[in-house]
């Protein structure tokens, strides 16, 4: 089932994700194909979470898995508080604060074509830990979807649904248009930045949400 990306989940707080699912951390955003810079894709991708509950989550040992580059952990103590955004940079080193992680070693970047995400929140992996997902594609395209079994079982996805990225050009996010927030997320909707250094300075952000991406540099609404 293909889900074209402007009228990406338009039902998804009755057809795609049970009210259980809404709420709590989640993937918020991923700019898995970004404008090309000295060194290609690498260093330039990143994933954003937030979290929507009115409790700070001890996200210690958590798991965010970029579909195919390897498993990033999340280090002890660290904590995100209600309302608060948290930034993970693929394949880039730098010191960590409480906004902005490193995930530096990975040695592919993130599909192009294809990808999917997942959040566990430890270990063992499965339908029992995994907190949240996110798939897209480009039909016609090699599929990349682990983790999409798990998702599905705990209801927080639906089988071979995914967000058609035939659309989005290079240098655009793809985005809960609704941070998150419980209650349901009305669509997922695309950002283009621009292939400005990092800067790692919030005021970069340019589109009139409250997240900290991107650290790289301005953004253009698409």
């Amino acid at each position: 089932m293909r889900i074209t990306f402007w009228s990406a989940f338009w039902a998804l707080s009755g057809l795609l994700v049970s009210p259980a699912a809404l709420g709590g951390v989640a993937i918020n955003e991923v700019l898995f194909n970004p404008i090309d810079g000295e060194h290609g894709d690498t260093g330039l991708e990143w994933v954003e979470l937030y979290n929507s509950s009115s409790a700070k989550e001890d996200l210690s040992g958590w798991q965010l898995y970029p579909d195919g580059i390897g498993y990033f952990t999340f280090p002890n103590g660290f904590q995100l508080p209600p309302g608060g955004y948290v930034l993970v940079a693929l394949r880039r080193s730098g010191a960590d604060t409480d906004i902005l992680l490193h995930h530096e070693s990975p040695a592919e970047n993130m599909g192009n074509s294809s990808g999917s995400l997942a959040l566990f929140s430890g270990e063992p992996r499965s339908k029992d830990t995994i907190k949240s997902f996110l798939r897209y594609h480009k039909p016609g395209s090699s599929e990349r979807k682990t983790w999409e079994s798990a998702a599905v079982e705990t209801g927080i996805w639906q089988a071979s649904t995914f967000i058609d990225i035939s659309s989005i050009n290079e240098g655009a996010s793809v985005c809960l248009k609704q941070d998150g927030a419980a209650g349901g997320v009305d669509k997922y909707r695309s950002h283009l930045y621009s292939a400005a250094a990092f800067s790692g300075d919030r005021s970069a952000h340019k589109r009139g949400r409250r997240s900290i991406a991107p650290l790289w540099g301005p953004s253009i609404r698409q």
